[in-house]
C-alpha cells in the first residue's frame, strides 16, 4: 500500500513538473503574427504592433497571453479564443478590443494610448465602474460602458 502511495505521489510531481499549459501563449508563438519577440527572462517583448486574429493563424487556440506581455506599439484583438488579459500588460500605443469575450482589465494594467473596445456575442463588455483603480489609461478611454 505505501508502493502505491508513493508512485501516486511521485506521478503527481512528474506530471506537474513537466506538464505545459496548452492555453498559455508562449512569446514564441506570438512570432506567426508577424512580429519579433525577445524574452528577457520576466516579460515577454514585442516589437511594434500586434494584431491577433483568429484567422490569421490557423492554429492559435490559447486562451491566455503570457504575464508581463510588453507591446511596443499597438495591441488588437479580434475574433480569438482570448478570455483575458494578461497580469502585468504594457502597451505602448493603443489597445483595441473587437469581438472578444474579454470583458474586465487586469490590474496594473497600463495602456499609453487610447482604449478602445466593441460589444461582441458572448461578452458583457467592459464596465467603466470595474476597471481596478491601479489600470491607466494614458490616452481616451472609448472602451468600456456604464
Amino acid at each position: 500500500m505505501k508502493k502505491i502511495f508513493l508512485f501516486v505521489i511521485l506521478l503527481s510531481i512528474f506530471i506537474y513538473i513537466f506538464y505545459e499549459r496548452v492555453d498559455l501563449c508562449p512569446c514564441d508563438d506570438l512570432e506567426q503574427f508577424d512580429v519579433q519577440t525577445d524574452f528577457d527572462g520576466d516579460n515577454c517583448i514585442v516589437y511594434g504592433d500586434l494584431t491577433l486574429e483568429s484567422y490569421k493563424a490557423k492554429d492559435f487556440k490559447f486562451t491566455h497571453l503570457p504575464d508581463g506581455l510588453i507591446v511596443n506599439g499597438n495591441l488588437t484583438i479580434k475574433g480569438t479564443h482570448l478570455k483575458e488579459l494578461p497580469i502585468g500588460l504594457i502597451v505602448k500605443g493603443d489597445l483595441d478590443l473587437y469581438k472578444t469575450g474579454i470583458d474586465n482589465l487586469p490590474e496594473n494594467l497600463l495602456i499609453e494610448g487610447n482604449f478602445y473596445s466593441s460589444l461582441s456575442f458572448g461578452s458583457r463588455g467592459i464596465l467603466c465602474n470595474e476597471i481596478p483603480a491601479s489600470v491607466t489609461i494614458k490616452g481616451h478611454n472609448q472602451g468600456c460602458y456604464n
